[in-house]
């Protein structure tokens, strides 16, 4: 009789806490459900964000002008820079040109001539006290010492313009001459150069040129004249024409101004003076001699193109910061 009152209050004591254990468990999710759907108390902003917050109210003008310029500048620079190692890395596995995009194209094009600039601008931003080189620069110099990635949509345009100005006056001039010398003169038409492109016997190979002459066709691009430049610039030619591949799909009625002075200064084109309207009839004159054909223009012609559209020019730019 013991024994039985003694097993049958053991086994309600063990009900008892089995009930518990599961009330303690639905206690438990339950509580876990609602803190899940309780909205997340807000992050508070973090020191960068509090100091441009700060900067904003108090020097509108400055953050503006000069700090949110160096911000974007720089995270525009890196991003090109990794962007650019990429391809070239991709380009080395075998990637072909043809399966480049635009943006990738255009990085390719341009970081070669820009890279010097582009590393002395990362590191001014990355050392100690960096900043105060780059903010004169910004204010004085952006043309000599910053790259694209610092200059506004208006400084783009005036500064490319300068570029073409400059090197038409500096380097297209013995080049024409050496050209005149194999019977051909300019400044051509683009039915000129589409006629050319049919028969490019008249041109030189651009490797048979002086040393002085492969100087001032490498310069009219802005590619330094040292050992090898000819095949450099037969590279950027070889993108060049993948990238008029591309645009040649798009409807360039759609392209705004910003994107039309990016198209012609690629290409070396002349554009100051001339209306949207007038740019998007211009490339695709371009076009349509680079592309339109049975076949792509050859290489070498590609080459000399904006030299021979261009002619010999005595113009000298008004000099820009």
């Amino acid at each position: 009789m013991l024994v039985r009152s003694f097993c049958g209050r053991a086994f309600v004591m063990k009900a008892v806490r089995a009930d518990f254990q599961n009330y303690r468990l639905h206690s438990l999710r339950l509580l876990s459900t609602q803190t899940q759907d309780l909205p997340k108390a807000p992050q508070p902003p973090g020191l960068m964000k509090r100091y441009e917050d700060w900067l904003e109210s108090n020097f509108p003008k400055y953050y503006h002008r000069v700090h949110r310029v160096i911000v974007d500048g720089s995270k525009s620079t890196l991003k090109d820079i990794r962007l650019y190692w990429n391809v070239r890395k991709d380009m080395r596995n075998g990637r072909p040109i043809s399966a480049l995009n635009k943006e990738e194209l255009e990085v390719l094009i341009q970081i070669p001539q820009e890279m010097g600039k582009m590393v002395f601008t990362t590191i001014l931003v990355v050392v100690p006290l960096g900043v105060y080189v780059i903010v004169p620069a910004i204010i004085f110099l952006p043309r000599l010492i910053l790259t694209r990635h610092f200059w506004t949509p208006d400084q783009r345009e005036e500064f490319w313009s300068y570029t073409i100005k400059e090197r038409q006056g500096r380097h297209y001039r013995p080049v024409a001459q050496a050209l005149q010398e194999h019977s051909i003169q300019s400044p051509l038409t683009y039915e000129d150069l589409s006629r050319l492109a049919v028969n490019t016997d008249p041109l030189p190979d651009p490797r048979s040129l002086s040393f002085l002459e492969k100087y001032h066709l490498c310069r009219a691009y802005g590619i330094l004249p040292t050992f090898g430049c000819i095949d450099r610039l037969e590279r950027r030619t070889i993108a060049i024409q993948a990238h008029d591949l591309i645009i040649a799909k798009e409807n360039l009625d759609d392209v705004n101004a910003a994107e039309l002075h990016k198209y012609m200064h690629l290409r070396q084109l002349a554009f100051w003076g001339k209306s949207d309207s007038e740019m998007r009839e211009s490339i695709r004159r371009w076009l349509n001699f680079s592309t339109g054909g049975k076949a792509n223009a050859p290489l070498t012609l590609l080459m000399y193109a904006p030299i021979l559209l261009g002619g010999i020019k005595e113009e000298k730019p008004n000099s820009v910061g």
